[in-house]
């Protein structure tokens, strides 16, 4: 891993799902469905105009928007 001008150190990679493979976009879809339920189901997210957004996902990049500022 690279954070500006540092490295991190190597590591093994010994389970996830293989980059520009034909069934990526559908396993991280199916993996990533249940943060989309609980977003739902806990009616987090917040309006812009006349819309209600909880969270805007396009292939693995997922953006969570909240109307509060959460401090964990």
């Amino acid at each position: 891993m690279k954070w500006h001008d540092s490295f991190s150190r190597s590591f093994a990679v010994k389970s996830g799902i293989r980059q520009g493979a034909i069934l990526s976009p559908y396993l991280c879809n199916i993996y990533i469905d249940g943060l989309f339920f609980l977003l739902q189901s806990f009616d987090l997210g917040c309006h812009v105009g006349c819309e209600y957004i909880r969270c805007m996902a396009y292939a693995d990049d997922v953006i969570i928007i909240s109307a509060f500022i959460i401090h964990l």
